[in-house]
């Protein structure tokens, strides 16, 4: 038919009017048709016709930025109610709320893995408190440098953050732990057996703390070859380890004087600890 390829075929269309007289008028009389691209395919969600927006990212800039951006200005529009914006399936954005949510629930779940472990190594439902209470110390940290250097919080710097939940534990449970073997040992009280293990793990602690600043430095200052995109991994492990390092060492011992039982369970002896009878 001509009037699927020309538009003066299509204005040219007669049609009859509804007056008294029913005159012929065409249909460019009462119409304006001009060509325009348009979708080879309407999408429709739930009897809902969808549109897909596309864009790419300038180089330099952050898709959580843009996104934030984005979606700022779309509320500014006043759309009506029955428009939503949200991501497109498998798109970039989708898959950095699907990575946001897996990390973030990666990061409770190693938590409460970290809890139980120290519930059964311990046999005691405090001493969990003590050691985790380094974690916020850490955050505090990471999230500043993030903050100062200008990274976002993105899949490297959640990893970063998993990673450094257990790296601030492993501090907290090196002075619980021989705070414990002090007291069982030499019958100490919290405080006392606590002095002594700061004295004694302050060593360890800075030695394995130093050494992983060391070896995370490079990775921080984007020495490799497109190593920049993962800087945000090391400074976040980094500055949550230095914030971490000098906080424990003041907030655990604090923490475990009030929380840690007076007395410890005779579980908490270990048959390598309890004194063996001499043989003859």
């Amino acid at each position: 038919m001509p009037y699927q390829n020309s538009l003066a075929a299509l204005l040219n269309i007669p049609l009859r009017s509804q007056d008294a007289n029913a005159d012929i008028v065409r249909l460019g009389d009462v119409a304006h048709l001009y060509w325009a691209p348009a979708p080879l395919i309407i999408t429709r969600e739930n009897r809902q016709q969808v549109v897909h927006v596309s864009a790419n990212v300038a180089g330099g800039s952050k898709l959580s930025n843009v996104t934030k951006l984005f979606l700022q200005r779309v509320r500014d529009l006043h759309l009506p109610k029955n428009v939503t914006v949200h991501p497109a399936a498998q798109g970039q954005q989708d898959l950095m709320n699907q990575t946001l949510v897996a990390l973030g629930s990666s990061l409770a779940i190693s938590l409460v893995l970290v809890s139980l472990m120290i519930v059964a190594l311990y046999n005691s439902y405090r001493t969990p408190f003590v050691t985790l209470f380094a974690i916020p110390h850490a955050s505090i940290g990471a999230f500043s440098a993030l903050w100062i250097t200008r990274q976002t919080l993105n899949l490297y710097s959640l990893i970063g953050m998993v990673l450094l939940a257990g790296l601030v534990t492993k501090n907290g449970i090196l002075l619980v732990d021989y705070a414990d073997t002090v007291r069982v040992r030499d019958g100490r009280d919290r405080e006392e057996g606590m002095r002594d293990a700061a004295r004694t793990r302050f060593r360890p602690i800075i030695m394995t703390t130093s050494a992983m600043i060391a070896g995370m430095l490079p990775l921080a200052l984007g020495l490799e070859p497109g190593g920049s995109s993962r800087a945000s991994l090391a400074i976040a492990v980094i500055s949550g380890l230095t914030s971490s390092l000098v906080l424990t060492l003041f907030i655990v011992p604090i923490t475990y004087s009030w929380i840690a039982p007076k007395e410890l369970k005779a579980e908490t002896v270990f048959a390598s600890d309890k004194k063996q009878p001499l043989s003859r």
